[in-house]
């Protein structure tokens, strides 16, 4: 019994030895550990602060780095890197963009499309500068030889002003001098003036009194030649109206008669110049170029293009009656001379139209309209108060024709 109870404390010692064992070992290894840890940890916060450091390094870089691009006085402005970024690729790389641009359209160079950072530009800096160096060393040694040239000509400048200073001298005492010997003359030669200017005068009343003569002359001659042109315009007008039938040319044709009603067309109007009251022979041409006579028409109404007509002698009514297709002349018409009118008077009677819209539909159908009346005036037109004007003086000593208002309308078919 005793035996056992040894052996039962026996192994609660050996039990008790081995757990002290164990936790002694246990206790080792932590320590162990721990100092482990705290080595690591002094391994860290060694590490910490020399990251610290080297943040603050790079903090102080990247503000002198700020600073360099915006400028000291703007750092606080661009806490955000990315928003830097983009101000210094919208503004200041812009801006640079755009002073090399205009310095490449200067030079006439391409521009440059675009620069990815503050680096870029610079390649392109030394050849520009080098360019605009040897521009500014031309300009400085035109600048110099101009300033050569403008200090030469000053020179030669107050050369001249010296010369002519001098001549001008020399002038004023040659022209006193003369001023001098001219008065003695005018004093000694007085009576002479006087005597020739009588003279002068005298001659002068002889050659007005030549000279109206002499326009009186010419006012008679002028007159006479007047008379003389209207002579031969007369017979010139003879002439023409002692054509015979033979001689004569077609002035136009009929294109439609009614013999019932003993009128007809031609194809001649207005615009051919043609007025109402002109009478026309009517013929037909025959076998060797002869004519056969057929009888004669009166323009009654004018239009554009043609006119109206009345037949006021057949010769042979029933046998050989005026037809379509007969031709018709007249000594006293002729559709290529352009008329000449000359209007005379204060206002038309018509308050219908005006007188410039007048002349312009009289120039529209190829008449010529002129201020004055000539020999070669082919009509008068008499407004208002026509006879007062030096127009219808001079028209009714040359025999020119007076068209009254009414037979105008009725010319331009109004």
């Amino acid at each position: 019994m005793a035996q056992r109870e040894g052996s039962v404390y026996l192994m609660l010692f050996v039990v008790a030895m081995m757990l002290f064992v164990l936790v002694t070992v246990g206790f080792i290894m932590k320590i162990q550990e721990r100092d482990k840890l705290q080595d690591d940890l002094g391994k860290a916060r060694d590490n910490v602060a020399d990251g610290v450091d080297a943040n603050k390094l790079l903090a102080g870089e990247l503000r002198s780095l700020k600073g360099l691009v915006v400028g000291e006085n703007r750092i606080d402005e661009f806490n955000d890197t990315s928003a830097l970024k983009e101000n210094v690729k919208s503004t200041h790389l812009s801006s640079v963009l755009s002073s090399i641009n205009q310095a490449n359209k200067d030079l006439n160079r391409k521009p440059h499309p675009e620069f990815a950072n503050l680096l870029d530009p610079y390649s392109q800096f030394p050849g520009i500068f080098k360019e605009y160096q040897s521009i500014r060393d031309e300009a400085i040694a035109e600048r110099d030889t101009a300033d050569k040239t403008f200090t030469a000509a000053i020179g030669s400048r107050e050369e001249t002003i010296k010369t002519l200073t001098k001549d001008l001298q020399e002038q004023r005492a040659q022209v006193a001098e003369a001023q001098q010997q001219y008065e003695d003359c005018q004093s000694s030669h007085l009576t002479s003036v006087e005597r020739l200017k009588q003279e002068f005068e005298d001659k002068e009343e002889e050659w007005t009194e030549k000279e109206l003569s002499s326009n009186r002359q010419l006012q008679r001659k002028d007159s006479e030649i007047s008379t003389l042109h209207i002579l031969v315009k007369k017979l010139q007008s003879k002439d023409r109206q002692l054509l015979t039938l033979a001689d004569a040319h077609p002035d136009g044709k009929l294109v439609h008669v009614s013999n019932d009603l003993g009128k007809g067309w031609v194809n001649i109007g207005r615009k051919n110049h043609l007025k109402n009251g002109l009478i026309f022979r009517v013929y037909r041409p025959i076998k060797g170029g002869k004519k056969m006579f057929k009888g004669r028409v009166e323009v009654r109404q004018v239009d554009e293009l043609s006119a109206e007509v009345r037949v006021i002698e057949e010769v042979e009514p029933l046998r050989n009656p005026i037809a379509a297709g007969d031709l018709i002349t007249s000594p006293f018409y002729d559709q290529k001379e352009e008329p000449i009118f000359v209007f005379a008077g204060t206002k038309l009677t018509s308050q219908e139209m005006t007188e410039d819209f007048l002349r312009a539909k009289l120039s529209g159908y190829g008449v010529l309209v002129k201020g004055n009346v000539d020999i070669n005036t082919s009509y008068l037109v008499a407004l208002e108060d026509y006879e007062k004007t030096t127009e219808f003086k001079v028209a009714e000593r040359l025999g020119v024709p007076i068209l009254r208002e009414k037979e105008l309308m009725e010319f331009i078919g109004y």
